[in-house]
């Protein structure tokens, strides 16, 4: 009876042996398996062979977009720097062209590779439909674009003879004559007898019209379109209207020395895209007068 307790104390403690052997090399095997070859379980190995696949889809569809970027950038500076200032339309501010919120899937870890790629996909999208836009603008201001030579503010706004006035003041900064201080003097002035005809240098609408004793005087502001814009300064009389369609030579009034003015004469300036240009640029005053007057017509509708 003793013998068989023993043989059965002694089995059991070898079973027991063998288990723990067992569970070492387990973990043993397991420590080997996971901490020293980093391997991983069959499901955990599929679904990180997957996840490695859709990074590399996402790394080329990076690559991809960092062509379209590029694309886009010379699509927008052509656009700006050539196609809106041919029609006198001012550049596309980038605030317009990538405008709009950028939105992420709920749940969506912000920091990963996929939502990077989700906020560019976006921004470039965002940036095509303005450029679309863009286009649609250039092409409806193309179609008006027959018209343009003859509203280009083109013809001196007086008698090119050079007997009937004196060229008092050009563009540039120069010394106020009544306010002191350099300032910018933004047109040319053409001396001579308050009456002279002044004419209008391009087609154009009638934007502002203004009488007053200080600063321009009495004054015509004509929209040329295009972006440019032509005004008419110190008058003595004025014959148009705001909002009257006006052609290239058509009368706006006579000279005078209204406003801030120390004699008679006429204050005319250019402006491009609401800044002053040189007005000389866009004028031949060596043209003899005879061509000059079959251009103009004589004043006739006095308001």
């Amino acid at each position: 009876m003793v013998e068989t307790d023993t043989s059965s104390r002694q089995s059991l403690l070898k079973g027991l042996g063998v288990a723990a052997a067992g569970v070492a090399l387990f973990a043993l095997y397991m420590l080997l398996y996971f901490g020293v070859f980093h391997m991983h379980l069959p499901k955990t190995a599929v679904l990180l062979r997957q996840k490695a696949q859709w990074e590399s889809r996402v790394e080329r569809l990076g690559l991809r977009m960092d062509g379209f970027e590029e694309d886009l950038d010379l699509l927008e500076v052509r656009d700006n720097r050539i196609y809106r200032p041919v029609y006198g339309m001012r550049e596309l501010p980038s605030e317009v062209r990538d405008s709009g919120k950028t939105v992420l899937p709920q749940g969506l870890d912000t920091t990963s590779l996929l939502a990077s790629a989700i906020r560019r996909s976006q921004i470039l999208l965002r940036r095509a439909w303005a450029q679309s836009v863009s286009y649609s603008q250039v092409e409806n201001a193309s179609k008006s674009a027959g018209d343009m030579a003859s509203h280009i503010p083109a013809i001196p706004p007086v008698n090119p003879d050079p007997r009937s006035y004196r060229f008092s003041s050009p563009f540039g900064y120069r010394t106020h004559p009544i306010l002191g201080g350099v300032r910018l003097h933004a047109g040319i002035d053409f001396g001579f007898d308050s009456g002279n005809p002044i004419y209008c240098t391009g087609d154009g609408v009638v934007c502002l019209v203004k009488e007053e004793n200080r600063s321009y005087g009495h004054q015509v502001l004509v929209d040329h379109g295009f972006g440019y814009k032509s005004r008419y300064a110190h008058m003595s009389q004025i014959f148009v209207y705001e909002g009257m369609r006006l052609r290239r030579g058509d009368c706006v009034g006579l000279s005078g020395n209204t406003g801030q003015s120390t004699g008679p004469h006429l204050h005319y300036e250019v402006l491009y895209q609401g800044e002053a240009v040189d007005p000389l640029n866009f004028m031949d005053l060596s043209m003899p007068s005879k061509d000059y007057f079959e251009m103009v017509h004589k004043p006739s509708n006095k308001r």
